[in-house]
């Protein structure tokens, strides 16, 4: 076992039992890491912590699992509430990264809990990120709609991040999301948008494998480079 992984998930706490599917999805294509996961929670009953426990004990490739429950009175909370959009306020949590973990941990995986991954992530994790790469991500499937709505260059789908954490606090990166969403009267995507403006200049493209959504079965049927 080598360097340990730093995987992230955020969510509430009915959404923990499908944030388990995908923890095991990477765990048993993972066997010869060692995988540190972090859920970021509005809370988390009993039974889910203790399955977690179970969970643990029973994997040798993972070394911990962190809850990191998000207090309800949490000024980052107010700000997220603060904001029309369509999306959970849990989505938002992964910007508070810098913060809640540890200056120890310069880069995580964030992974949505609906992700399942079917590989191995070695070659993900093989060349860390730049100090001028902030974030690695894969083009959102419908990139060119959020272009145009954005006016950005390029546009990556949130779903799926290496984010480097280091880079976020030299920046002060959730500092700006912060101000990003309270100058926001609605954000439709609301941490993706953040994520995309507040790292413009400092993404590194990742390539489709890493993220590719049920939907793009259909939306890039026959599309060149895509099976």
């Amino acid at each position: 076992m080598g360097k340990v992984r730093h995987v992230v998930y955020c969510g509430d706490a009915k959404y923990v039992p499908i944030i388990g599917i995908s923890m095991a999805s990477v765990v048993w294509n993972n066997p010869g890491e060692q995988l540190c996961f972090h859920l970021l929670l509005e809370g988390i009953r009993q039974e889910d912590s203790d399955r977690l426990g179970r969970f643990y004990a029973l994997y040798r490739n993972v070394a911990e699992i962190h809850v990191h429950c998000i207090p309800a009175d949490c000024p980052e909370m107010k700000v997220f509430q603060g904001v029309k959009s369509s999306y959970s306020v849990a989505v938002n949590y992964r910007l508070l990264l810098p913060r809640l973990l540890g200056e120890d941990i310069g880069e995580v995986l964030y992974l949505d809990g609906d992700v399942i991954c079917q590989q191995s992530l070695a070659p993900l994790w093989q060349e860390p990120l730049t100090n001028e790469e902030w974030v690695a991500g894969v083009a959102d499937p419908m990139e060119a709609m959020h272009r145009k709505r954005t006016g950005l260059a390029a546009y990556i789908n949130s779903g799926v991040l290496r984010m480097n954490l280091d880079a976020w606090r030299q920046e002060y990166i959730r500092e700006k999301a912060l101000a990003f969403y309270e100058a926001a009267d609605f954000l439709g995507y609301p941490d993706q948008d953040a994520v995309n403006f507040l790292c413009a200049g400092h993404i590194r493209p990742m390539r489709r494998e890493y993220n590719f959504p049920a939907a793009c079965n259909f939306a890039l049927a026959g599309v060149p480079g895509y099976i």
